[in-house]
């Protein structure tokens, strides 16, 4: 046989393969994740309430009341709980944002995470982020705009699992994660991301165009197919690392071009909102933390306050230490594209004078932690000591649902200065 030839087939099987796993890893995220995005309901849409008239507009209480009506007349079982259909719309719903901050969790997805905005870790004491890659951004502006949008590769929208924070003491401190780190596998199995992807494209590329036997080449895509075939989503390996105190579960990861791995045991890890740290204060915005910094603040006093391995942040409690650490008055505001009028961040000035404070910062300060940096920063009130910080300024709200289910939504990015038309 042609040696070409002979390894065209298991090339071709491969190449269908990762086309497959691709693919199908798309659905799986976002089943896990949340349920359809806008690209996959886009593959199989419904005629219901399909109208003649395509510009015809459908107001969205209608919308769902017809939904529900056919559900419950229509499908081949009784559908009795109402409660639960419009759960599983919100969950829908929040998904389509295609927004790694609007982020849909189950029962015990949000019942962890309650506990997390007071301090207290599951799992390996991590928080974890769904972090996109940058070319999909730029697409997704593009798509936005008029004209041919540039096509799309489905493997962007297979997020790395990024560490956001690591709880001092935890399971995964001992164990040397730091904030940063990609996770890239958990409990024996690799995790599916767009780097794994494309170092799977590589690692697929060097076998076909080396110089090998056909057996040494079939003995290389066999094992790359059930590398692929054995690969975990990104939000199965979150809960995996965040849910549950008991347990050992294996880990790898990788910072830099440096992969490392480590058995793990779970834990419940409680993660301090303030604690001194030689000269600085060490704040994480959990709740209680304004209660626990005002003692530790004097008049005419300077503060060095650290704000690295920050998490995503309790909004209301950041609100609560800006009031201690800003004169009364209105810096800036949370802008958004759906409102006329931005919500301004105000102070009201409950705690002392202060002579000065210095912000440590990095790009591990993130969420309220970078929101309330910014504005003090903003408005001369404190200075900035480290490298830029994580570019994540949203204000993010968290709702509860009547099932003990929950999502986090962004509702506007923080800026300097009110709008224009905002004053008038």
């Amino acid at each position: 046989m042609n040696p070409k030839k002979s390894k065209f087939f298991p090339f071709f099987a491969t190449s269908s393969l990762l086309a497959a796993v691709i693919g199908g890893a798309f659905v799986r995220h976002h089943l896990e994740y949340g349920t359809e995005t806008k690209m996959l309901a886009s593959l199989d849409r419904d005629t219901l309430l399909a109208s003649a008239d395509s510009q015809a507009q459908i107001p969205e209480t209608d919308y769902y009341t017809q939904v529900v009506d056919r559900l419950k007349n229509t499908y081949v079982e009784h559908v009795a709980d109402e409660q639960a259909l419009a759960i599983g719309a919100v969950r829908g719903m929040v998904d389509y944002l295609d927004d790694p901050l609007a982020n849909y969790m189950s029962k015990e997805q949000f019942k962890a995470f309650a506990a997390s905005q007071s301090g207290t870790f599951e799992g390996i004491g991590v928080e974890l982020r769904f972090q996109f890659n940058k070319v999909r951004e730029r697409k997704k502006i593009e798509n936005s705009g008029e004209g041919t949008a540039e096509p799309t590769d489905i493997a962007d929208f297979i997020p790395n699992l990024v560490v956001s924070g690591v709880a001092p003491g935890s399971p995964a401190a001992k164990a040397g994660i730091l904030p940063g780190d990609r996770i890239d596998s958990v409990a024996g199995k690799w995790l599916l991301s767009t780097e794994e992807i494309k170092t799977y494209r590589d690692e697929n590329k060097k076998v076909r165009e080396s110089k090998l036997t056909d057996e040494e080449m079939d003995k290389k895509l066999r094992a790359l197919r059930d590398k692929a075939e054995n690969a975990l989503m990104p939000a199965k390996a979150r809960d995996l690392l965040t849910l549950g105190t008991t347990g050992n579960i294996a880990v790898g990861w990788k910072r830099g071009g440096r992969s490392m791995s480590a058995e793990i045991s779970k834990a419940t890890t409680q993660w301090k909102a303030v604690e001194r740290e030689g000269d600085a204060i060490n704040i994480k915005l959990f709740d209680g933390a304004a209660d626990q910094l005002k003692p530790l603040i004097k008049e005419g006093s300077s503060l060095t306050i650290d704000l690295r391995n920050s998490t995503l942040g309790n909004f209301p409690e950041m609100k609560r230490v800006f009031n201690l650490l800003a004169p009364k008055g209105e810096y800036g505001a949370f802008v958004a594209e759906t409102t006329k009028r931005p919500v301004p961040l105000l102070s009201q000035g409950t705690g002392p004078k202060l002579a000065s404070i210095t912000l440590l910062v990095d790009s591990t300060t993130r969420g309220a932690a970078e929101v309330m940096a910014k504005a003090l920063t903003d408005h001369g009130l404190a200075k900035l000591k480290g490298s830029d910080m994580a570019g994540e300024n949203a204000e993010i709200k968290v709702v509860a649902l009547a099932d003990g289910s929950g999502y986090t939504l962004p509702t506007g990015y923080y800026k300097k200065d009110l709008p224009l038309e905002a004053k008038k």
